[in-house]
């Protein structure tokens, strides 16, 4: 019985283990809005590329990276996004508002022609579509 059920809680373990130690990769499927692809890649650049740098330097994430899309008319870029395992997915957004909120890596917020971040997702794009995958 006790060999019974310490397979048991081995299995159990390695399960949970397996669980919390699987990747995920977080996909936002954008269509640029008419006339805004160089104000787009300008925010690409300034903003979105810095805040993803300084969330890998940070162990935030395990990389990132944009695919341009030429073949569909539902939209025009994936940003691509990795996670180590689940909990960091969990805590995206603080760590992200972590970075957004460093002086030193946004000594004057975030602007771009005087618009802020908000503003620019609001103007530049519209999110089509998001997804989660989880990966080993």
């Amino acid at each position: 019985m006790i060999r019974f059920f310490s397979f048991f809680t081995l299995v159990f373990l390695f399960f949970q283990v397996n669980t919390f130690s699987q990747d995920i990769v977080s996909q936002q499927y954008l269509k640029v809005k008419e006339g805004e692809t160089r104000n787009f890649v300008e925010y690409l650049e300034e903003v979105w590329e810095k805040q993803h740098k300084v969330a890998l330097k940070r162990g935030f994430i395990t990389g990132y990276e944009v695919q341009k899309v030429l073949d569909s008319d539902r939209y025009d870029y994936i940003l691509v996004i990795r996670y180590k395992d689940k909990r960091a997915y969990n805590y995206r957004e603080r760590n992200f508002n972590l970075v957004i909120n460093d002086p030193k890596v946004f000594p004057k917020g975030i602007l771009i022609d005087g618009k802020t971040d908000d503003d620019m997702v609001t103007y530049l794009f519209k999110l089509v579509s998001e997804s989660e995958i989880r990966k080993r």
